[in-house]
Parts: structure tokens; C-alpha cells; sequence
């Protein structure tokens, strides 16, 4: 009979648990000595103790993630509409607007180094409905593929393409009904149908 051990490391530490909790009151009837059954305590323990560690780590990244891009949305808001205003007095030359890094740069759009960029992510209603906002940061980009995962796992999956700007729901469901789950996004730059360029920084976000 193939043994039951759970993937998920929430439920793996639970499971990890549940076994040295009951081990030692089996641990004859099963015929487990009393050596094996302090290797396996101690294995175990030691697992636990390593999810967990991990498990506080993507806690931490993930509301230190959840802060940078709120400072990063809430900076580039105001200095957007700062440039807005600046750029019509009468006083503005295009040479400060280069010493300011605000006029667009005359380096030609390379479809290898372009970078895709998700610029938030907010879970906006129950159930893993989150919104997304992206930027295509040049005329030639058709659109993104969404990509997501759940934190801890290494494979992303395809959400879809997307084309309009700047907003985007993804309405996958949670992977366990009513139990929260840190979701992190990807995406990368489309052009006819083509993924090209760098894809974006990751964009972690947790949903309920």
C-alpha cells in the first residue's frame, strides 16, 4: 500500500506533527524500537521546525513586497503628475527634462532586453479575485501573458494574454476553498502572439 504523505508544507508540518504526537503509543503494536522511533522524532522535528522557518521567511517577503510596491505605486503616482505639471511651465527646457531623467530616451526598443512590468497586485473580493495593473512601456508591446504560482512552488502557470492597460482581474479560485494563499505574478511582454524580452519582477500578494 503506497504511503499517504501530503505535498502542501502546511499540511506536511501538520502531518510531520500528527505522527510524533502518536508514534510512541503505536510504536509497539507496529514493532518501531525505541531507537527508530527517536530518529524519527527527531527527523521530524527537524523538518517541521525548517517549514517553518520558511513559512515565517514568505510571510515577511511577501508584506515587505506588499509595502515596497505600495511606496513604488505611491511615489511614481505623484512624481507622474508632478512631471505633468512642470513640463508646462514656461520656464522648462528639454535639457532639464534629461537632467531629470523625465523625456523619453533615444535608445532604440530592443525586444530582447525589454522588461514586462506588473506595477500592483490587490485581492479585491473573496474567493482569489485579484486585480492587476500592468504597463506596456512601448508602442510595439502587444499585450502580457499572465503568469502565477503559489508561493513555494517553482513552476508558474499561464493565467492568459492580456492586452488593455492598466488594469486586469484574475479570477482564479483558491486552490483550497476559504483558506488564504500567497499568490506571486508574472508576466512577460507579448508581441503578435510572441513572448520576447526579460520577464517582470515577481509580484506577491496574499488572497482570501
Amino acid at each position: 500500500m503506497k504511503a499517504y504523505i501530503p505535498i502542501p508544507e502546511v499540511l506536511l508540518s501538520a502531518w510531520l506533527q500528527r505522527l510524533d504526537d502518536n508514534i510512541d503509543t503505536y510504536a509497539a503494536t507496529l514493532n518501531i524500537s525505541p531507537a527508530m522511533v527517536a530518529a524519527i522524532k527527531a527527523g521530524n522535528q527537524s523538518a517541521i521546525d525548517a517549514i517553518g522557518a520558511v513559512l515565517a521567511a514568505r510571510s515577511d517577503l511577501a508584506g515587505k513586497v506588499a509595502i515596497k510596491n505600495t511606496a513604488v505605486a505611491s511615489a511614481v503616482h505623484l512624481v507622474r503628475d508632478q512631471v505633468a505639471l512642470f513640463k508646462k511651465q514656461p520656464g522648462y527646457t528639454e535639457a532639464i527634462g534629461e537632467a531629470l531623467g523625465v523625456v523619453p530616451s533615444d535608445n532604440p526598443f530592443d525586444p530582447n532586453t525589454y522588461q514586462a512590468r506588473i506595477l500592483s497586485a490587490v485581492n479585491t473580493a473573496p474567493g482569489g479575485v485579484v486585480k492587476l495593473r500592468f504597463s506596456k512601456a512601448h508602442g510595439n508591446i502587444s499585450g502580457i501573458n499572465l503568469y502565477y504560482r503559489l508561493q513555494g512552488q517553482t513552476a508558474f502557470q499561464l493565467v492568459g494574454f492580456r492586452q488593455n492597460t492598466p488594469f486586469l482581474d484574475d479570477t482564479t479560485p483558491l486552490a483550497q476553498p476559504n483558506v488564504p494563499e500567497v499568490r506571486e505574478y508574472q508576466a512577460i511582454a507579448v508581441i503578435s502572439d510572441v513572448e520576447i524580452g526579460i520577464p517582470s519582477d515577481i509580484v506577491a500578494v496574499t488572497v482570501r
